[in-house]
């Protein structure tokens, strides 16, 4: 007698590798969440690796964007002049909302997000062609390409999802699996412009 579907333990078919689960707590999240619906501005002390203490800014966010590994606004910082990513995870105290906005802080004008651009990823051509074929199967690539078209911002963040290395020239290909054929096309947009 064959065993039905029902009777299999699917928990022990299957082990999952989850991903850190970093420090991003709901009421920062709501408190963000009501700054980008009421288009205000949110008061807080965000912490780098160039200020590991952290130092008080303005933030005028427009989205919050799940990058799969963590999570993160995009925002006019009022400290920068410009459009940036904050970690949520590095806001260093609850953020508090303003009753500012700023016109610079308007989404349109932020290009890098406004900007929707192609990513052209193949397999490395340091593999043999059979391994080269088998990395395009993987991929479900066509034409021997992987296009993923998304917004200038989010270059980095789908790179390191597909684990593929701009960031040096050495290329393993072994470890390097994926190359982005068209990097000076977006260079701009990566973290190593």
């Amino acid at each position: 007698m064959e065993a039905g579907f029902e009777d299999i333990d699917i928990g022990k078919l299957i082990e999952r590798i989850n991903f850190p689960q970093l420090n991003t707590r709901p009421e920062v999240i709501r408190i963000i969440m009501e700054a980008i619906r009421l288009k205000l501005g949110v008061r807080l002390k965000y912490r780098s690796l160039s200020h590991p203490n952290g130092s008080y800014r303005i933030l005028y966010p427009h989205i919050l964007v799940d990058s799969g590994f963590r999570w993160h606004i995009r925002a006019y910082c009022d400290k920068r002049k410009d459009f940036r990513d904050f970690n949520l995870s590095r806001i260093a105290d609850n953020p508090v909302v303003t009753d500012t906005y700023d016109e610079n802080a308007d989404p349109s004008l932020d290009s890098d997000w406004n900007t929707i651009v192609e990513l052209v990823i193949k397999a490395n051509p340091l593999l043999s062609n059979a391994e080269q074929g088998l990395i395009e199967s993987e991929f479900n690539m066509r034409k021997a390409a992987l296009i993923i078209k998304t917004r200038g911002s989010l270059v980095p963040y789908v790179l390191q999802t597909y684990q593929v290395n701009t960031m040096t020239d050495d290329q393993n290909p072994r470890r390097d699996r994926l190359i982005l054929s068209n990097k000076d096309d977006v260079a701009s947009f990566t973290w190593e412009a």
